[in-house]
């Protein structure tokens, strides 16, 4: 979903001014410094009907981000590019609504302050721009009521089409065939013009109903994991399921491995492979891998408890419940042909993968290579150690 290129040339002209829901809009982020905070968060605490997004700014390559976001939803939200003094300046009024802008991400803020705001973190701030349209373009249609233009327009074609029937109507009591055929090839261009209208509303709505699903679906993700908060808080005397775990060795990950299937009833299974490339790895950072590795067993038990939901795309999920960074897809391992794997007669995709390390040495590029295995709700793991291409 992408806004008319026309909206944007428009925008760009000096001498128009344009404004959605009475609010000043341009294609630009606007720029918020220290002695700007305070009239920025006079204008997030009024009324307002337009949700804002606001773009940690103390990184100099996330002013594109914002300013491409800006001109993707322009009318549909507003994006401020906040520098260090104005970050400072908002931390403790941000903090109470709970929308703290992560380092190097951005938050948006509703006009309602108490709603859950969505945020975007440094890693995966290049999907601003699209998951603001997608988010906010069906929500922003409910809000604005009738589209008084659109009446305006329908009452035109009804009248043209009352005047093309009047035509046919004097054309057949003159005898006149040449004006029937006329009237009649009028008419039916009209009528095809109408279908190429309604056949592309039809899938705007359809493309509508989709986004609308999709919410439905996060929300009633957040309302399980809600729910799921509230009763791990509730059982304070609760023995911890996480105690006394046998510890990663870079020469056996095996016990860990078998300890971590039990506790989960292997909501989290390994695969023979990974105790031969964990042995052949020497990867050197062995207390980290062997904190991601609980960290995606205890993953694993919400991914099972949740029915294999996530609420959205895996990669927040993961990043949000679990601080891990994972990634989906991974075009580098389909290009070596090693992005699927057999696991008790069943073909997975070993495309996903936590992220430990990436700007290091090849030799410290840390790698934890899964499946999302949907279907019996549980993660295998293939691999852990290096990362298996390019080093």
């Amino acid at each position: 979903m992408r806004r008319p290129a026309l909206l944007i040339h428009l925008l760009k002209d000096p001498e128009l001014e344009a404004r959605a829901s009475g609010v000043l809009v341009t294609s630009d982020a606007s720029r918020v410094d220290g002695d700007g905070a305070n009239g920025l968060w006079e204008r997030l605490s009024s009324p307002r009907l337009l949700p804002t997004v606001l773009v940690d700014g103390s990184r100099h390559e996330n002013a594109a981000a914002a300013d491409y976001a800006a001109a993707e939803s322009v009318g549909l939200a507003e994006v401020a590019h906040l520098n260090g003094g104005a970050l400072a300046a908002l931390a403790p009024q941000l903090a109470e609504i709970d929308a703290r802008i992560p380092p190097g991400g951005a938050v948006l803020v509703w006009p309602d302050l108490t709603l859950r705001h969505k945020w975007w973190t440094s890693g995966n701030l290049h999907n601003l721009p699209g998951d603001l349209v997608r988010v906010v373009a069906p929500l922003s249609v409910r809000a604005r009521g009738v589209n008084a233009l659109a009446r305006t327009a329908a009452a035109a074609e009804r009248d043209e089409r009352n005047r093309l029937f009047e035509e046919r109507l004097h054309a057949s009591e003159t005898a006149d065939m040449t004006a029937t055929v006329a009237t009649q090839a009028a008419q039916i261009q009209e009528l095809t013009r109408q279908e190429a209208a309604w056949v592309e509303e039809i899938e705007n709505l359809e493309t509508q109903l989709e986004e609308t699903q999709q919410l439905a679906r996060q929300a009633e993700f957040w309302r399980y994991e809600a729910a799921r908060l509230r009763d791990s808080t509730s059982n304070d005397d609760a023995e911890p399921a996480w105690s006394n775990l046998p510890r990663l060795t870079p020469s056996d990950i095996t016990s860990l491995a078998r300890d971590l299937e039990r506790r989960t009833d292997r909501a989290i299974s390994f695969t023979p492979r990974v105790a031969r490339a964990w042995t052949r790895s020497r990867y050197p950072h062995v207390d980290a891998m062997e904190s991601a590795l609980v960290a995606l067993a205890k993953a694993a038990e919400e991914y099972r408890a949740s029915g294999a939901q996530t609420g959205g795309f895996p990669d927040d999920w993961f990043k949000t419940l679990h601080n891990l960074n994972m990634a989906g897809t991974d075009k580098g391992l389909r290009q070596t042909g090693e992005d699927t794997f057999t696991f008790e007669d069943t073909k997975y995709s070993r495309e996903p993968h936590l992220k430990l390390d990436d700007v290091v040495s090849p030799n410290e590029v840390g790698r934890v290579y899964f499946a999302l295995d949907s279907a019996q709700l549980r993660i295998i793991v293939d691999h852990v150690g290096l990362k298996l291409y390019g080093l």
